[in-house]
């Protein structure tokens, strides 16, 4: 049995997991799955502890993901105290299902081999340029997690075994070639039908509503029409990049910047290393490899064989070009301290103990000036922008304070014009007003009720705005008479709906008992339409008429097979079988891209029993002092 679950993680189940491994890792990272306090912990499963520092990660981790995910509508439903209590809890139960999925594998003895680890890696788009493996940027992006290599690689390690005890469940699940047969002949079934289209629309001159319908309609709906809070501004903005532009910078001031500043326009010096790279407890072997080195042992040889930095060892250790700052200060302060082709003495870092070798060296050069005046004087201009927006800022905010009923006079001290808006309310607010400072202030008592000037509010750090209010209109109900041409469509609409759907079941009906259809058709204007060979998952149809049709069973007594359906834009369809129509017998490779294609849908079908099996064997408590400090 181990050897069918170690032989499924090739399979195309394998890297629908693998993918998921990935998604965690490109949200979420990693670091926060290392380490532990000795905190109550959030949850106990079987006596292995789920920390409050593993909990509020995960959480934090699928908070962001959701946020990156879904945005302003994420941040709404975080507003909700129920919800986001609801969201913890779901975050907390499903590292419940990790721990319990790996204690389960631990049982099993599943364990995922350094290759398999070193394949999964090499796919991980986080670590690709142009679709090819980067090293280099393997291991900045691990580094950032706050990680060392091993340390991911036992992280990934852990993840793969979980999937692979999915795995396992799913080769133990199978379908068999005549269950395939019979899932590709109803696939590739197809029906002949003929359907009736009724559209509402048709039919709103037939209705008319009363005006006591109207008026009921009117108060069943009333928040339905209520005008939001909305104002006018007057405002004055003071932006850097306004008073950039107004600035001129002369070649003497430039050069006198360029030269000031030269440090500021040196290419870093750059260097190209290989290293061979050890587990930190093999100081021995590092030791035993210098030894060899110092023999005459061929460096790219050794980075091959011994080298746990596999991807760089392939290439005999080598690393691309890189600056100070790129690989941690130890790893830095060794490889510019060599000259080239010697060998640095074995070197501590997070991720192990190296040994470097210097291949070449870039030396440092100082940029052209003319390459760099278009930036500098961009710059300069910046920083004299800078200096007048504090004076400018300063003076329109003491002005706008002192003569609160106006922005004229503060306009005057800054040099700049009042502007105004037109009518906007929170929800509609144009930019720069969408921003929730500039609301706060505008929807204030201050401005609204008061009608003084606002504070100066600054926006992006480079801009700043103060506003007055121009206009007021408050939230009103509208009353009946506003609405009644909008409530008048509404119900006419409604109301064509409604007889559009007692005329599709009326023939439905007929069709059933077998009665003629012919005067209710002519009545109506109707006409049915043939629909030959239709297909289970075309789009000859609207879905809700294929779904009618694959749906109905053929009629055994000689009477109608009909169903009706609704489509979605106030239509209403009937659809009366005629014929079903049987699939030629599938080929071999078809059956074989049938069984491909019905692989995710096991996985599914699989997992939550399996979770709900495991869980329900488990012992797993929640300590009361964990769960009354969960993250807010």
């Amino acid at each position: 049995m181990l050897d069918k679950i170690r032989e499924g993680v090739h399979g195309p189940a394998a890297k629908i997991v693998l993918s998921l491994i990935i998604l965690s890792f490109a949200f979420a990272g990693v670091s926060s799955y290392m380490g532990g306090n000795n905190a109550q912990p959030a949850a106990v499963v079987n006596g292995e502890e789920i920390s409050p520092r593993a909990f509020e990660a995960a959480y934090q981790n699928e908070r962001a993901r959701m946020e990156q995910q879904f945005g302003q509508l994420f941040n709404q439903l975080a507003s909700d105290s129920a919800y986001m209590q609801r969201f913890r809890a779901s975050v907390l139960e499903r590292l419940i299902d990790e721990v319990v999925t790996d204690q389960a594998a631990d049982e099993l003895g599943l364990t995922i081999s350094d290759e398999q680890i070193k394949s999964a890696i090499k796919e991980m788009p986080q670590f690709q340029v142009n679709g090819q493996f980067s090293n280099d940027v393997y291991l900045s992006t691990v580094r950032r997690q706050n990680m060392s290599t091993s340390q991911f690689r036992e992280y990934l390690r852990r993840e793969m075994t979980r999937r692979q005890l999915l795995q396992a469940l799913i080769a133990t699940d199978f379908v068999t070639e005549a269950e395939l047969k019979q899932r590709y002949m109803l696939d590739n079934q197809t029906r002949d039908i003929r359907l009736v289209t009724i559209d509402s629309a048709t039919l709103l001159g037939q209705v008319e509503p009363s005006d006591e319908e109207l008026q009921q309609a009117y108060e069943m709906q009333a928040q339905r029409f209520v005008t939001p809070e909305q104002i006018a501004l007057e405002y004055i903005e003071l932006k850097v990049s306004d008073l950039a532009a107004t600035q001129s910078v002369s070649d003497d001031e430039i050069n006198a910047y360029y030269s000031d500043n030269s440090a500021l326009y040196m290419l870093p010096e750059q260097r190209k290393v290989a290293h061979i790279l050890l587990p930190a407890e093999d100081s021995e072997k590092a030791a035993t490899l210098v030894s060899e080195l110092a023999a005459g042992a061929d460096f790219a040889e050794l980075a091959k064989a011994n080298s746990i930095d596999t991807f760089s060892g392939e290439n005999g250790g080598e690393l691309d070009w890189f600056e100070r700052g790129t690989y941690g200060e130890d790893f830095d302060d060794a490889s510019f301290a060599l000259a080239v082709g010697d060998v640095s003495a074995p070197v501590e870092t997070t991720n192990g103990i190296h040994l470097i070798k210097l291949l070449d060296v870039k030396p440092s050069v100082q940029q052209p000036l003319a390459e760099v005046t278009d930036s500098i004087a961009l710059q300069l201009k910046k920083q004299k922008a800078e200096s007048d927006f504090i004076e400018l800022q300063t003076a329109m905010t003491n002005v706008a304070f002192e003569v609160p009923d106006t922005l004229e006079d503060a306009a005057n001290a800054a040099g700049l014009e009042v502007q105004k808006t037109a009518l906007f309310s929170r929800e509609s607010a144009p930019a720069p007003f969408n921003n929730g400072e500039l609301l706060n202030a505008a929807f204030s008592e201050t401005v609204l009720l008061e009608g003084l000037n606002s504070d100066a509010i600054e926006v992006g750090g480079e801009q700043v705005i103060i506003v007055r209010l121009l206009e007021h209109k408050p939230s009103a109900q509208l009353t009946f008479d506003e609405v009644k041409p909008q409530l008048l469509t509404d119900v006419k609409r409604r109301l064509a709906g409604e007889k559009a759907d007692a005329i599709a079941a009326e023939l439905t009906e007929k069709l059933l008992a077998g009665e003629d259809v012919t005067a209710l058709l002519t009545e109506n204007s109707l006409a049915f339409e043939e629909k030959l060979a239709l297909t289970r998952y075309g789009s000859d149809v609207a879905p809700a008429v294929r779904d009618a049709a694959f749906a109905l069973a053929p009629s055994t007594d000689g009477t109608a097979s009909a169903e009706q359906a609704s489509i979605p834009g106030g239509k209403y369809a009937v659809v009366e079988l005629l014929k079903v129509n049987t699939a030629t017998s599938p080929e071999p490779a078809q059956l074989t891209a049938l069984e491909a294609q019905v692989s995710p849908q096991l996985i599914e079908q699989a997992y939550q029993p399996l979770i709900a099996m495991l869980r329900d064997r488990a012992e797993i408590t929640y300590p009361v002092v964990a769960t009354e400090t969960l993250p807010q």
